[in-house]
């Protein structure tokens, strides 16, 4: 890893004019103040893109790591200055959140700052805020969509997790289960999910036998060590009938470790 870092900064510095600066703020971070681009923003903008795709293409050639060869790529994140009242730490923190939006984008890519990405990261945050506090007020409900045959009889069905916020109302899935999916969270609640639904195939059992209940799982929850043990001590704590409790996955996950996810 040393060996590498070393590389990449002598890479940069081999790039940049005797003016400029090249320096590593941590991790695998570097940070790149190129001088006098242009006049007007929209010519220091296109210098910067060229500057930019040359520093991906320089980081994106092969590394020579102790003899054996070694791939990697960068993102860039760029902001223009001078511009109002933005000092040093204004310009690190608008560079790093377009890093971030490039890697969101795709990665090996380059992004510019624009005022809109920090809006939405602070957005972001605040909403990853309210969910973790969400899990302990107990804002969270599962719900059963249901699945009907050709003949529009119910033959099963979806349960689905939703988030009721006192602010926000309902939240969609599709914007707080990746950030429970970062946090961890995603297992707490995984779990959650999964007992409501064996409780509720339990209840089910005696009334409509032939009735299956799906339940969409996460990569984190499905790739844990002991997830098939928890899943059988939870079936028989409930007394529900593992045959009729679809396990939803997506192709993805599988395909990652074929056997393993076969197992």
């Amino acid at each position: 890893g040393d060996a590498l870092l070393v590389q990449v900064a002598r890479r940069l510095q081999d790039l940049l004019r005797p003016e400029d600066l090249a320096g590593r703020l941590g991790g695998d971070e570097f940070v790149v103040l190129a001088q006098d681009l242009g006049t007007d923003p929209q010519t220091a903008q296109r210098a910067a893109e060229s500057l930019a795709t040359r520093l991906r293409e320089a980081l994106d050639s092969p590394y020579a790591l102790r003899g054996s060869p070694y791939s990697s790529a960068g993102s860039v994140g760029a902001t223009l200055f001078p511009r109002g009242q933005t000092d040093a730490q204004d310009l690190l923190r608008e560079a790093d959140t377009a890093m971030y939006q490039a890697k969101a984008a795709g990665r090996n890519r380059t992004a510019f700052y624009e005022p809109a990405m920090q809006l939405r990261a602070q957005q972001e945050l605040s909403l990853a805020q309210d969910l973790q506090r969400a899990w302990d007020l107990g804002q969270f409900a599962v719900y059963a969509q249901s699945q009907v045959d050709g003949a529009g009889r119910i033959v099963g069905g979806e349960l689905l997790l939703r988030w009721f916020h006192p602010e926000r109302g309902v939240v969609s899935p599709e914007r707080f289960i990746p950030l429970a999916e970062e946090s961890g969270l995603i297992l707490r609640l995984g779990e959650w999910v999964l007992e409501q639904a064996c409780i509720t195939l339990a209840a089910l059992s005696a009334t409509h036998p032939e009735i299956r209940l799906a339940v969409n799982m996460s990569q984190r929850q499905f790739l844990q060590d002991d997830f098939v043990g928890r899943m059988a001590t939870l079936l028989e704590r409930t007394g529900a009938p593992a045959q009729r409790l679809v396990l939803e996955v997506t192709e993805s996950l599988s395909m990652r470790d074929p056997n393993a996810a076969l197992e």
